[in-house]
């Protein structure tokens, strides 16, 4: 396993994002050590946090006990495939969205066009997200921006640009995404 993905520019625009919504029952995949799980679990009823990463999950926990919050559960898996159908209100993530020929590192390599991982979460929120809810999530200029809109559409989501980012090397993007 990899070492912990820290709280990085693209979790920090995630968090800023999170922080002018709430709902009543929110997931984050790829929840890491807990930093935008935290910021959910101030705004919403209940969240769950899911990742494949045992050590970060721990954390992940101590911090939101830490801060007096116990509106939480965290999952060990990947995705969303856990969940019944139709249950979330809210799903966020900041999935590996690098341009990679392999996925070798899970918290970064989202593969060849930067834009698979996030659309295979994409296609599994689809299941899980409640009519009128809502999935947010982080992109980057270094992925294909046209096929995740593309990959988007395909699946009957619509979505917006709600924040961007500009660093020296790439740009990020927080999208929300309705189905419908």
């Amino acid at each position: 396993m990899t070492e912990a993905y820290r709280p990085r520019e693209d979790s920090l625009l995630l968090a800023n994002v999170v922080e002018s919504i709430s709902a009543n029952l929110a997931l984050e995949i790829g929840c890491g050590v807990g930093f935008v799980l935290e910021s959910l679990a101030q705004r919403c009823v209940f969240v769950v946090g899911i990742d494949l990463d045992k050590d970060s999950l721990s954390q992940a926990k101590i911090r939101l006990k830490e801060k007096g919050l116990t509106n939480f559960e965290v999952i060990c898996g990947s995705s969303a495939e856990p969940f019944i159908g139709e249950v979330f209100d809210l799903i966020v993530f900041n999935p590996p969205y690098l341009p990679s020929l392999t996925i070798e590192d899970r918290a970064v390599d989202g593969g060849y066009r930067g834009v698979e991982v996030s659309l295979e979460w994409l296609k599994e929120c689809k299941r899980v997200v409640k009519a009128g809810g809502k999935v947010l999530l982080i992109s980057s200029s270094l992925a294909s921006q046209n096929d995740l809109i593309q990959g988007a559409q395909a699946l009957g989501f619509k979505m917006k640009l709600l924040a961007s980012k500009h660093l020296f090397y790439e740009d990020l993007y927080a999208y929300e995404f309705t189905f419908g």
